[in-house]
């Protein structure tokens, strides 16, 4: 089963008075994309649930751990691509320009959802909704067994569950 993802690394974490002191055309490029994320994070989970499937909401913890949440829940093992994970540029300026992790900040507003033929879902999708383009996406895909793992570059990362930090 593939992986879909559903939204933006730290874009539901991101608000005006964090954004503040940023070019205004970048700060409304970055709260229309959240707006458009909660839009298509609803549309996709009705799309799902007509479908037999449920998404699955990430929680307060960083993504990484919420990749870790999503295999358990799936009870399966998972291997993400980083690359494929959407993250905006300008997201990351914001939250690094106050110090916060893209990665390690809340995941709210992310959705992950395990479906057979991702790519030709998400075609589908966005044939329906092409305002949602870059907001979702095939990210990896469940595994048989426990292992989770990331593959970024080529290098093969575990995850860690939650409450256990990365070393």
């Amino acid at each position: 089963m593939d992986v879909l993802m559903v939204s933006s690394i730290g874009l539901g974490a991101v608000d005006v008075d964090m954004a503040s002191g940023f070019d205004e055309f970048v700060v409304q490029r970055v709260l229309k994309n959240r707006k458009l994320a909660e839009s298509c994070l609803k549309d996709v989970a009705e799309r799902l649930q007509s479908q037999g499937r449920n998404i699955f909401l990430a929680s307060e913890d960083g993504i990484l751990h919420n990749f870790w949440q999503y295999a358990e829940e799936e009870d399966s093992g998972i291997c993400i691509h980083f690359e494929n994970v959407p993250i905006m540029q300008e997201v990351v300026e914001i939250l690094e320009s106050r110090d916060l992790n893209p990665y390690e900040i809340s995941a709210r507003g992310i959705g992950f959802a395990a479906v057979t033929n991702g790519m030709q879902f998400v075609d589908e999708f966005l044939r329906d909704y092409p305002q949602y383009f870059g907001l979702i996406g095939v990210i990896g895909y469940l595994t048989k067994g426990t292992e989770r793992v990331m593959l970024q570059r080529g290098e093969k990362r575990y995850l860690v569950p939650p409450g256990r930090s990365w070393c």
